[in-house]
């Protein structure tokens, strides 16, 4: 076998170092000197390029065996060790910690029985009584248990940190036990996994055990709870009924009626969305034409045309939507069925007497009242009083022509100060009061 010493001195990343051992069962007088070696640098090249296994060697003395190494099994000891230390310091920690709780928490169990008593002292001599000094030790009792409870979350995090430090440590630790596994298994050392039987686990059955456990209670003199009622498991009463037909029959018009609505809206988004759709693609087909790479039309004309297609697709797709969900919601109204009226349209129903139609808004919106309309809406109640037939009757001998499409705008869009149609407005309000 080559000399580990030009084995080794030829890389230039380590360096032999002769070390002075007494080896078991040696006289003192017999010194035995090895050649270890240091890492300056650690290199693929410094292991084995194969798997990590057991070789013929020698120690120096006499041949032995050696385990090869490689750079990943290295990394992987590393980590280990690592994990390792950090586990012991936290583990150190964790039982520094957790005996500073157990401390603190007997001297809250003392000091809690301390104004419990003094509490009770204060209730059995009403002559003593002081209501702001009872106050006072109640409040410090109440911080006190919030303190024991406190102590006790504190202690499942220290365990929780220390678990976590735990399985990280386990983690690093099994990925060595994983490569010297394989090596011990292969120079067969140590059993292979499969050839080892699986444990058998103890099938659990809830009523067994609910007996077994009642048994053992009673044996050790039953804590005050026997005897026991046998454990009932039964579940009926947490089934529901069958429906009958004609409940099933509504059942069935109003999961029609609702995936027709889910539907219509589908419909309906695509096609608000559809100009906002179009411009995007567009984006995407005039960047195509400038960089000189495929599109999905040749030219804008054929764009125009797909695009003209698809605006007719979807205005056919939400016309018949809307024709499914009248259809769907109008068969499942006159079967009796309550939809909940949750998103309704102008056919909706209404609520009897109110007068305004239910939405989303009814729900967020609230009235704000206005203090002419009450005054005016006073006015009205009862008989129209002279003043105000008389101001009715100027009204009605306005020349006001019929509202058509686009007076609302007047106010904003046509409505200057000297405009027509503004004339007229502020002239009926001149007339009503307002």
């Amino acid at each position: 076998m080559d000399d580990p010493a030009q084995v080794y001195g030829e890389e230039g990343n380590t360096s032999i170092m002769e070390c002075t051992t007494v080896d078991e069962g040696v006289s003192d007088d017999e010194v035995v000197v090895r050649p270890y070696i240091t890492f300056d640098t650690e290199e693929p090249d410094d292991y084995t390029d194969g798997l990590p296994r057991m070789v013929d060697a020698n120690d120096g003395v006499k041949n032995c065996v050696a385990l090869l190494m490689t750079l990943t099994l290295s990394d992987a000891i590393k980590r280990a060790i690592k994990a390792q230390r950090g586990y012991a310091k936290a583990e150190a920690k964790a039982e520094r910690e957790l005996d500073e709780t157990h401390s603190l928490e007997r001297k809250l169990r003392s000091e809690i029985s301390n104004h419990d008593y003094r509490l009770c002292m204060i209730e059995e001599d009403p002559t003593t009584s002081d209501a702001e000094q009872k106050e006072a030790l109640e409040q410090v009792l109440a911080v006190l248990k919030l303190m024991m409870e406190n102590c006790k979350v504190n202690r499942l995090s220290i365990d929780a940190q220390l678990r976590t430090n735990a399985t990280f440590w386990r983690a690093k630790q099994a990925k060595v036990n994983e490569w010297l596994e394989d090596a011990f298994v292969e120079a067969q050392l140590l059993e292979s996994e499969a050839e080892e039987p699986d444990v058998p686990v103890k099938e659990v059955d809830l009523q067994h055990e609910y007996q077994e456990f009642c048994a053992q209670l009673q044996e050790s003199g039953g804590h005050g709870i026997f005897p026991v009622a046998p454990l009932d498991t039964r579940r009926e009463h947490l089934e529901v009924a069958p429906l009958s037909p004609e409940e099933q029959a509504k059942a069935d018009l109003h999961k029609v009626c609702w995936d027709a609505q889910q539907r219509l809206q589908s419909a309906q988004a695509h096609f608000d969305n559809r100009e906002r759709d179009r411009q995007e693609e567009l984006q995407i087909y005039l960047e195509g034409q400038r960089r000189g790479t495929t599109t999905i039309c040749a030219t804008q004309e054929d764009f125009d045309l797909l695009w003209l297609k698809r605006e007719q697709e979807l205005t056919h797709k939400l016309v018949e939507a809307e024709e499914k969900y009248k259809e769907a919601r109008t068969a499942a109204i006159d079967a009796g069925v309550d939809l909940g009226e949750d998103h309704q349209e102008s056919v909706s129903v209404d609520d009897a007497d109110d007068g305004y139609q239910l939405s989303f808004e009814q729900e967020q919106n609230v009235p704000r009242p206005s203090p002419k309309v009450n005054d005016w809406l006073e006015k009205v109640s009862g008989p129209a009083s002279p003043s105000f037939n008389d101001r009715v009757e100027q009204a009605e001998d306005l020349e006001v022509d019929d509202l058509v499409t686009g007076d609302s705008v007047s106010v904003i869009a046509e409505g200057t100060a000297e405009g027509t149609k503004r004339t007229r407005i502020d002239k009926w309000r001149q007339v009503c009061g307002f």
